[in-house]
Order: structure tokens, then sequence, then C-alpha cells
């Protein structure tokens, strides 16, 4: 389908959106990794741990989609779950040194995209972030508090 300036909103934002999804699946796919995957080592990246609940809400995961994708990613002894310090009925997640030493591979697949990315926008970055922040909820909702 040929973009038209009629074409509705939602539909312009879920193809750019597929397409750098597609994009960003293909950089990742020689490491085995999929997007969800890097999500969830990037998140785990600072060192934090997290459990899993918390794990999905920085990640946009539901419950089933990213235990599949942590226990993926334990089998790779990328990451290991613990137990909580201070609550040992939690299960901590976090990233192992291996998963540290893929992360910085990944990541700099990632800048290269982001780089092109805005290369290509130039000068309306900026306010295509803004934008964007405008329409994204977790933005409004911090804006509000």
């Amino acid at each position: 389908m040929i973009a038209t300036r009629n074409e509705p909103l939602v539909s312009l934002l879920s193809r750019v959106a597929r397409d750098l999804q597609t994009e960003l699946t293909d950089l990742l796919a020689p490491y085995d990794v999929s997007v969800d995957q890097w999500r969830i080592l990037d998140v785990l990246g600072d060192g934090q741990g997290r459990p899993m609940g918390e794990l999905a809400g920085a990640t946009f995961l539901h419950g089933p989609t990213l235990t599949k994708a942590c226990d993926r990613l334990i089998e790779r002894g990328l990451l290991y779950r613990r137990p909580d310090e201070l609550d040992r009925r939690r299960v901590i997640v976090d990233i192992s040194h291996d998963g540290r030493r893929l992360l910085r591979t990944l990541t700099s697949h990632v800048v290269a995209q982001q780089q092109r990315l805005e290369a290509d926008l130039g000068t309306q970055q900026a306010a295509l972030v803004d934008a964007l922040r405008c329409l994204d909820p977790l933005t409004v909702e911090s804006r509000m508090e």
C-alpha cells in the first residue's frame, strides 16, 4: 500500500513500527535473540535485577510471554533467578556476565539503527519525538503526576 496524505495515522504508525521491528529482528537474529529478549536484557543491563512484575512493566510483556522469554535466556546462561534479599518469597531476575557481554554487542547494533533513523529524520527528529510522546500513555501519565 502506498502512503497517501489521507491515510489514517494509525495505519502509518503501525506500518513504520512493524518495519522497524522487522529490521531490529533481522539485526538480532544472528545472535538468536528476539526483540522481546533484547528488551529484557536491556532493562536488566543496569545491574539492578527485578521481580517479574516490575520486569513485565518495563518491557511491556505479559506474564506468560515474559516467563517464556526469560526461561530461554536462563537456559542460555544469559539471565539467572535469585531470591529477593528482603522478601525470600519473591524471585529476582538478573543478568549474568555472559548476558552483559551479549548485551554490549547487541547494543552496538541497536545504536547503529538509532543513528540511521536520526540521520533519516534530520531536523524533524525532535518534533517527531515530541509528537509521539503526546500519544504515549506512559509519558502522559508521568506529566500528570
